[in-house]
């Protein structure tokens, strides 16, 4: 053990060390078995990413999910959560790993958009416990739509986004991103980035865009999700981008096989009140899948996210 070793604990001693050695491993093991063994060490070990008992993302959710449902038991709904996003955190790494190291998985299936969703359009997503191998397979079985996805991107100056930071170790194993992924990306502390977006979209682009992330915007919103008693809005910008572009409204959710596998679906909106209200009944169905919940009450402004972003790139 190094000095440096010496000065960090366990849990940081574990991420650093056990994702490079084990990430590389991944796609030579029966991927059923990999992850029903990872799923099981996550889901003891939570402080592994980011959801130990005392933490923010945990206590966070919990407040959100009382805020929806204040007469449910919070307590045995966390329970399910964190063992859901335990078992969807090692389905997201075991296709990670097989997928980038040119090998097939069973784990998803890949949706390649019909000549109905011809492009442009604005994919819609809400975040699930498969993130983000739900976006990658959509992705990589879409490369000719040219997409562009718009990400909030993880802070570790944000105490909530600390869970973000541990689960993208975890998933990316000591790899790098690959190209054909960073080259999409297009991240929200632009402060041009709706402009960029829209214009991708008039010449001939894809837009992958969320539907609950939690960055607050200065106008008005067109649409909400409703969760249980509470609400959330949805980016204004994803209309901006639908109607100054032209662009067809799609929306992309997981659905869970009887076989323990996910397949992406899809369907076609013509507004984004009709979009909004079909994301609601998926969470309805789905509320221990949904990854969204720490944000129906932490919120962001945008100026401050961008705030933070310049303090951190000065610091380093």
């Amino acid at each position: 053990m190094t000095r440096a070793d010496a000065t960090i604990g366990p849990t940081l001693r574990v991420r650093r060390y056990l994702a490079p050695v084990v990430g590389p491993l991944l796609p030579h093991l029966p991927e059923r078995w990999s992850r029903a063994v990872l799923a099981n060490v996550l889901k003891r070990c939570p402080q592994l990413w980011g959801w130990s008992s005392k933490g923010d993302r945990r206590s966070v959710t919990r407040r959100s999910y009382q805020r929806a449902f204040p007469h449910d038991d919070a307590r045995s709904f966390m329970a399910e959560v964190v063992s859901g996003r335990a078992h969807g955190l090692a389905t997201s790494a075991v296709y990670i790993a097989r997928t980038q190291a040119g090998r097939d998985s069973s784990l998803v299936e890949p949706l390649v958009l019909s000549s109905a969703e011809e492009m442009p359009c604005v994919v819609t997503y809400l975040h699930c416990a498969i993130d983000p191998a739900m976006q990658i397979a959509l992705l990589a079985s879409n490369r000719r739509h040219l997409f562009r996805w718009v990400v909030f991107p993880t802070q570790p100056g944000e105490p909530l986004r600390w869970g973000g930071e541990r689960e993208r170790a975890l998933l990316l194993g000591g790899r790098a991103i690959p190209a054909w992924i960073s080259e999409t990306l297009l991240s929200v502390t632009e402060p041009s980035w709706p402009i960029d977006a829209l214009s991708h979209i008039r010449q001939g682009g894809s837009v992958l865009i969320a539907l609950d992330a939690p960055l607050e915007s200065s106008r008005p919103p067109g649409a909400s999700l409703r969760i249980g008693r509470a609400t959330m809005p949805i980016s204004p910008a994803i209309d901006l981008l639908a109607r100054a572009g032209g662009a067809r409204l799609l929306f992309v959710w997981p659905e869970r096989r009887s076989d323990d596998s996910w397949a992406l679906r899809c369907a076609c909106f013509a507004d984004t009140t009709a979009l909004a209200a079909a994301a609601s009944r998926w969470i309805d169905a789905h509320r221990v899948a949904w990854g969204g919940w720490p944000y129906l009450t932490w919120r962001v402004k945008a100026t401050e996210l961008r705030r933070i972003v310049a303090d951190d790139d000065a610091t380093t």
